[in-house]
């Protein structure tokens, strides 16, 4: 068996980038929803900008099922170079854009095909890397493969938070809101082109070229899951929504809501994520790791739970609107998440048999990114709001730790 460790850079590198766009865009809401939108209503403006990054989440579906089949027809690595040469040129565009100001309404609409196409990336990018690396790693090793993936996201979010730091402290607000804030995201080509040429130069899925030695290769990869493992995709979709719903939250949420806050400055916000992002870079392969020791079922089961006791706690935390408070936030939020992040891969992909994980594991994930993640912010900001509370949308977190606790059950009842 070839090393599988050479692979992790190529791997990452490309969740790195992915991420670090989510990131950006969370921390910017406030800014790209003052240059893309009307300024008339900021709770609109903010919804609306929450509602273009969801926009980039509703194309996913088709993007899962397109890199899913290039994944298991034509191999998963021509599939990463593919996903992270759109997600380069997408997010770089987006820091190209001209303004609502400029433009008028054509803005809006090219920051909204900008997110459908890194959405449609993003499908082969998180899965993809996924899908490869734990594909070539030992039995044993597969969680902590896994959590790589999910550490790497971090760690770009971590590294887009630094970055965005270091801008808005070096400069003023008018040069911010000019050019500052476009710079990350042009930043982002750079990367890109580190990616494709690294992945370019790594072997194929050791897993993969069994599929077509062993003559399994399917011409229709999503017409054979579906026929044969319609049942288990949407019990996969159902496991998946949890990690989607505190993803969202964590990423792309909290941010935003720290940097409208009146008690935290936009630099004490910033590093405060950016805690909370390398806190969760390191948590989430250390669950990784002892998942391989003690099994991935026991930290999923463990993430439901801690996620219905403690996501009105995180909340209440979030109102006190303090310092402290948010930072013991972060850290309630970094171990809810990494629970689910470091054991979750291995349990998805040994859903699928081989010649359909592409697709199978692509189509899910993504659906509960898309159906449970992106709606997350808008339903926080909407639920905040109707309910007067900042404490509402621990309701939501609850409710989905449910599902993914029944999803969970229902798939080892049907193993068995």
């Amino acid at each position: 068996m070839k090393n599988w460790k050479k692979l992790i850079f190529g791997c990452t590198i490309g969740n790195v980038l992915t991420v670090y766009d989510f990131i950006l865009y969370g921390y910017f809401a406030h800014i790209i929803s003052s240059l893309f939108f009307p300024k008339e209503n900021q709770t609109i403006a903010l919804i609306l900008v929450f509602s273009v990054f969801a926009s980039g989440c509703l194309i996913r579906p088709f993007g899962a099922v397109l890199f899913g089949h290039i994944g298991d027809k034509f191999g998963r690595k021509k599939a990463l170079i593919l996903s992270i040469s759109l997600m380069a040129i997408s997010t770089t565009l987006v820091g190209l854009l001209p303004t609502y100001q400029q433009i008028g309404v054509y803005a809006p609409y090219l920051l909204i095909l900008c997110r459908l196409l890194q959405g449609l990336s993003i499908c082969g990018e998180e899965t993809g890397a996924a899908i490869f690396l734990v594909e070539n790693a030992p039995k044993n090793k597969q969680a902590f493969a896994g959590s790589i993936i999910f550490g790497s996201i971090y760690f770009g979010l971590f590294m887009g938070s630094v970055i965005t730091f270091l801008i808005t402290s070096s400069m003023n607000q008018h040069d911010l809101y000019l050019i500052g804030w476009r710079l990350p995201f042009i930043f982002a080509f750079f990367i890109g082109i580190v990616a494709i040429v690294v992945r370019k130069k790594q072997f194929e899925s050791i897993a993969f070229k069994k599929v077509i030695d062993g003559g399994e290769l399917l011409k229709k990869p999503f017409v054979f899951l579906m026929k044969n493992y319609l049942s288990k995709t949407i019990k996969a979709i159902g496991l998946v929504s949890l990690m989607a719903v505190l993803v969202y939250t964590f990423s792309v949420y909290m941010p935003t809501f720290f940097n409208i806050s009146d008690g935290i400055s936009l630099k004490e916000s910033m590093l405060i994520c950016s805690f909370g992002f390398f806190l969760a870079t390191l948590f989430v392969m250390m669950i990784g790791y002892l998942s391989d020791k003690i099994g991935v079922i026991i930290p999923t089961i463990a993430s439901c739970i801690a996620s219905i006791l403690l996501a009105y706690v995180v909340f209440l935390l979030l109102e006190h609107n303090t310092i402290i408070s948010s930072i013991f936030a972060e850290i309630i939020m970094v171990i809810l998440l990494g629970l689910t992040a470091g054991s979750i891969m291995p349990i998805l992909i040994n859903i699928f048999p081989t010649k359909v994980c592409s697709t199978g594991v692509n189509i899910a994930f993504n659906l509960g990114m898309t159906f449970f993640g992106s709606t997350a912010p808008i339903l926080a900001v909407f639920l905040s709001k109707t309910f007067h509370s900042t404490k509402a949308p621990s309701l939501y977190v609850m409710a989905v730790a449910i599902v993914t606790l029944i999803a969970l059950f229902s798939l080892l009842k049907s193993k068995n």
